[in-house]
């Protein structure tokens, strides 16, 4: 029998964004716990540079340089991104005091959900080929 579209597309997304999201809460918990929130204020910087450098796969899917394979920048790609964002997370806390704090994690939030989706789409797109 035939899933559903809800169980089939969203389900797995949804279960994805929830998952990044207990990593993030658990992280920040563990920090605060041990009094180590201080290391919080660098983990931003940190996953910033990290989603940064998974940009070398756009420019080796440009074709800017030859070398390596493009499936395995794509994953590097996919997970440096994802670390990326869990750490720009637990920098960001769940202690916001402002709109804009709120908006940014909305913003990386639906990034990573495009993301997400895109693997979705990608993998779907291999298996119909086949």
């Amino acid at each position: 029998m035939n899933k559903s579209l809800f169980f089939k597309y969203f389900f797995p997304l949804l279960i994805w964004m929830l998952i990044i999201i207990i990593i993030s809460i658990s992280i920040d918990f563990v920090l605060h716990f041990f009094q180590l929130a201080w290391i919080g204020r660098y983990l931003g910087s940190f996953g910033t540079v990290l989603i940064a450098i998974s940009f070398v796969y756009s420019i080796r899917k440009r074709e800017l340089f030859k070398s390596g394979s493009p499936k395995t920048f794509l994953m590097l790609h996919e997970y440096l991104s994802l670390v990326g964002a869990v750490l720009i997370l637990v920098h960001a806390g769940i202690h916001y005091n402002g709109h804009l704090a709120w908006l940014a994690t909305i913003m990386l939030l639906l990034n990573v959900a495009s993301g997400i989706i895109g693997k979705s789409i990608l993998r779907n797109a291999a298996k119909r080929l086949k």
